[in-house]
Formats: structure tokens, sequence, C-alpha cells
């Protein structure tokens, strides 16, 4: 019996420790599993919050936008110089609003396409009712 059990003993010390080896292997797996988890939720969490500081600016810059228009569109000394960094900033607003873009935008049922078109619009007439009062464009 001794001998048969001598006999058994060095592979069976290797299948032993070939077991605890594949064992701790799958406890390391786990864990570096769940710290990428972790990783990627965080990495997640970081993308949406810079998206929202993108689409917050995007909407700063409009709200700005309306008020320069409504505030001092009329006046004489109102140039299109003080709309191009708005609109630099709106022109950017495809890439984070594009449902809006493609008409999508359910609450207003006007897409940001068609609000550059009517500004554009209010924009030339307020230009040329400047031309017919026989004021001299500021800035045009």
């Amino acid at each position: 019996m001794y001998e048969i059990l001598k006999d058994f003993a060095g592979p069976g010390a290797t299948v032993a420790a070939a077991v605890t080896a594949a064992i701790i292997t799958w406890l390391f797996g786990l864990r570096q599993s769940k710290i990428a988890q972790q990783q990627a939720d965080t990495a997640l969490d970081q993308l949406r919050y810079n998206l929202f500081e993108k689409r917050y600016a995007i909407y700063d810059s409009a709200k700005e936008l309306i008020k320069l228009l409504i505030g001092e569109g009329m006046k004489q000394d109102f140039t299109a110089f003080k709309v191009i960094p708005h609109y630099v900033i709106l022109e950017e607003a495809r890439f984070f609003f594009p449902t809006i873009f493609t008409g999508g935008y359910a609450h207003s049922g006007m897409s940001v396409k068609n609000f550059w078109r009517r500004a554009r619009i209010h924009l030339s007439r307020v230009e040329q009712s400047r031309r017919n009062s026989g004021a001299k464009p500021a800035g045009w």
C-alpha cells in the first residue's frame, strides 16, 4: 500500500498545486473584472459630465444670443461681429444635439436649422430697414 501511495504522491501533489493555482488565478480574474467594470463606469460618468458641460455652454450661448438680438438688435451700433462668437458656438451644437438638427425635437417643433434660417432673415430685414431709413450700417 505504501508503494502505491508513494508512486502517486508526486502526480497527486502536481494536480493539487495545479488546482490551487487555477482557483487563485480565477479569483484574481474576478477581482480584475470588477476593477475594470468600475473603471468603465467611472469613464462613462466622466463622459456624461463633459457632455453636460458642453451642452450647457451651447445653451448659455443661445440664451446670450437671444438676449443680444432682443436687446440690441435694432440699435444703430449693432454689428454682425457681436453675433459671430455665439454663432460659432451654436454651429458646434450639431455634434451635441443631433436630434434637434434632424427636426426630431418634439418640444419646440422647430429645428435649429430653421431657427438659423429665421434669424438670418430677421437680420437681413434689420439691415434692409437700416438702409431704407438712411442709417449707415455699422460693421456689416
